[in-house]
């Protein structure tokens, strides 16, 4: 298995003018982690060509594989026009995963506000976003690329959505990142979503969290709401309420042998908080 980091984990230092992505492979390569996944969001600009060759290039000379390319995605439009375009746009960025030389891409599937994510709109929206990433996934098969969904937003969130899903899609390159902590947000217990769904994993996050249910004091500051309304705060990994070492055993006793990555959330120092991270999966995992 080879560990790493989403770059999101350091976004704030990005932001801030203090890091790089050049310098994000070299955090990576001077604590012994050995893969990084790129993970935009809205912070870094993905079409600079010159950063994306430096970010490259920096990875071959620090021998840091560039794993995935993480790109969000909503199929869950008003309108069939709606549909065409968001496909259209993923097309799009499967071109630039290519460019990035990645074997994988992590796309969203859908998704809508917690309320609206019933079983009953599930079951409504499945047909069209399968056929959207099913259309996705033979144009990523083009470039040898596989295209990954993760348990992420509320709609495609709990272990038995995300393999209903897959099934569906039915594409030998279309499977899942699972990431640990983010079955908490559909009020799945991590613990059973990893068991259900290793099998299918392209790709493996570990994160940490804090929750409180909503009958508890509401605390201020960075915390998110689950589907049915319990809250979760992003931790350092380790410093949570989740068993890690129990669900690493399960990922170690499947067989997985991929990328496994640090995403950390909290609102602690993210130097800090990352290199806990990886300093934690390497005692787990090497």
């Amino acid at each position: 298995m080879k560990i790493g980091i989403s770059t999101y984990c350091l976004c704030r230092e990005y932001i801030a003018g203090r890091m790089d992505l050049p310098d994000m492979v070299d955090f990576v390569a001077d604590r012994n982690g050995e893969q990084i996944e790129f993970s935009p969001g809205k912070w870094c600009d993905t079409s600079d060509r010159s950063l994306m060759e430096r970010f490259i290039s920096r990875a071959k000379e620090r021998n840091i594989m560039l794993s995935s390319f993480t790109v969000a995605a909503n199929f869950c439009q008003p309108d069939a026009a709606s549909v065409a375009a968001e496909l259209e746009r993923m097309k799009g960025m499967v071109e630039r995963a290519a460019f990035l030389g990645v074997p994988l891409m992590r796309s969203d599937a859908g998704n809508r506000q917690a309320a609206l994510c019933t079983r009953e709109q599930f079951e409504k929206d499945l047909p069209v976003v399968a056929d959207c990433c099913g259309a996705l996934a033979d144009h990523a098969a083009k470039y040898g690329i596989t295209l990954s969904v993760e348990n992420h937003g509320y709609l495609f969130q709990n272990s038995e959505r995300v393999q209903q899903l897959i099934k569906t899609v039915n594409r030998k390159n279309y499977r899942t990142t699972l990431d640990v902590g983010n079955f908490l947000c559909a009020d799945e217990d991590p613990l059973i979503g990893t068991l259900n769904n290793i099998s299918l994993a392209a790709q493996v996050h570990f994160k940490d969290f804090i929750r409180r249910t909503p009958s508890d004091f509401q605390p201020g500051g960075s915390w998110i709401r689950t589907r049915s309304g319990n809250l979760l705060r992003g931790t350092i990994l380790g410093h949570g309420m989740m068993d890690i070492r129990a669900l690493a055993d399960i990922v170690k006793r499947s067989g997985y042998d991929g990328c496994i990555s640090l995403e950390f959330e909290g609102p602690e120092n993210c130097v800090t908080g990352t290199e806990i991270g990886i300093e934690t999966l390497i005692r787990l995992f090497k």
